[in-house]
Parts: structure tokens; C-alpha cells; sequence
């Protein structure tokens, strides 16, 4: 169930977690280590997209990035929009053999972007999930904020404007999650945050 599928996907992320926080700390490949700084976005859903894809392809669970979601609006000129990782997986009824593909839509922020604490609604829900008719979504959120970040950086003020501690952006992130899956409950759907800390020690 598409449940079940976050349920998989939060569990890959603690292992993520682990990685890059663990006896070799794998962190540092998310950094900028000439200035000391957070690489892009990109380059942090990049990674998360190859960790699903290492982690769970023997579960018959497929990430994609970027899927394009939406056609052009030719009248307007607006292209359709990307996610930033799709993740697909094959569901079987052994039973009566018919398959269905499930799917969540998981979308990446930095701890610097300016749109953290609006942006599982305005983009994920609003946008994502209800123009690709998808009931399951994951928020997660990449956190750098560290005394190893270059202060030259203005994302790293921004950062700090966004929440002081991993702690608060965990916790504010939890409610809106669970408040946003009110909107999604009518079609068993649900959106659930995790941010995973990148920092340097």
C-alpha cells in the first residue's frame, strides 16, 4: 500500500542517516569542501535518489528524478512541473496475479530555502500530488547548519532564520505533515516529513 511504500522509504532514510553520520561519515560528500558549504539541492536529492535506488532495488522499488508531471501549457507557456524524486513500486495480489503500481512523490529542500515551512503545501500537496493524482508524499529536508559553515554563505543566515535547531524544524515539520494528511485521509493518502542532518563534525 502506498503506506506501507513510506513506511519503506522512512526506513531507508535512518539507514541514509546512518551513512552519513556514522564511523566514516559519509556527510562530506554533500559538501563544498574548498569553501565549506552545502552543495546544491540538486545535488542533495541526487543523492537520496541513489541511496533508494541501492537500498531498495531488490524490493522491486524503482526512484526516478525530475519526472516530469503536468503538460505544457501552450496557451500560457508554462512548462509542466518536475518533482524532484518519484518512487515507484510493483505490488503483486498473489491471488488473482493483477498488478499495480504504487507510488510516492518525494520532494527535497535544503535547510536554507527560503519556502521550508510553506512549501509541503504549496508545492508537495498542492501542487505534485493533486496534479498527478498521487495520495502519497514525503517531505524531507537536508540540515547543514553547523559551526563548519562558512559564514560568507548567505544561506547559512537563512538557515538560521528558518529554525534554530534541527529539533524545532523537526517538530514543526511533523504537525504540518500530519495536518496536511487531514486533506489527503478521504483517499487513504499521507504526507510525512524527515529531515536528515548533513553536518559536519
Amino acid at each position: 500500500s502506498g503506506k506501507q511504500l513510506l513506511d519503506v522509504l522512512c526506513e531507508s532514510l535512518r539507514r541514509l542517516q546512518g551513512h552519513l553520520q556514522g564511523e566514516t561519515p559519509r556527510a562530506r560528500y554533500l559538501w563544498d569542501t574548498v569553501v565549506c558549504r552545502p552543495k546544491e539541492e540538486e545535488d542533495l536529492s541526487d543523492y537520496i535518489k541513489c541511496h533508494f535506488e541501492d537500498d531498495l532495488i531488490e524490493r522491486g522499488i524503482i526512484a526516478g528524478r525530475e519526472l516530469k508531471i503536468g503538460r505544457r501549457n501552450s496557451s500560457e507557456g508554462q512548462p509542466g512541473q518536475l518533482v524532484d524524486i518519484h518512487v515507484d513500486a510493483i505490488s503483486t495480489d498473489l491471488r488473482s496475479g493483477s498488478v499495480e503500481v504504487i507510488r510516492a512523490i518525494v520532494e527535497v529542500k535544503g535547510c536554507w530555502n527560503r519556502d521550508l515551512q510553506t512549501a509541503m503545501k504549496t508545492q508537495l500537496l498542492e501542487r505534485y500530488l493533486a496534479e498527478h493524482q498521487c495520495n502519497h508524499g514525503l517531505y524531507v529536508v537536508g540540515w547543514f547548519s553547523c559551526r563548519y559553515w562558512n559564514d560568507e554563505d548567505p544561506r547559512k543566515a537563512q538557515a538560521r532564520g528558518n529554525f534554530p535547531s534541527i529539533e524545532r524544524c523537526r517538530g514543526f515539520l511533523d504537525v504540518q505533515a500530519s495536518e496536511l494528511s487531514q486533506v489527503l485521509s478521504d483517499r487513504s493518502g499521507e504526507i510525512r516529513a524527515v529531515v536528515v542532518e548533513a553536518t559536519l563534525r
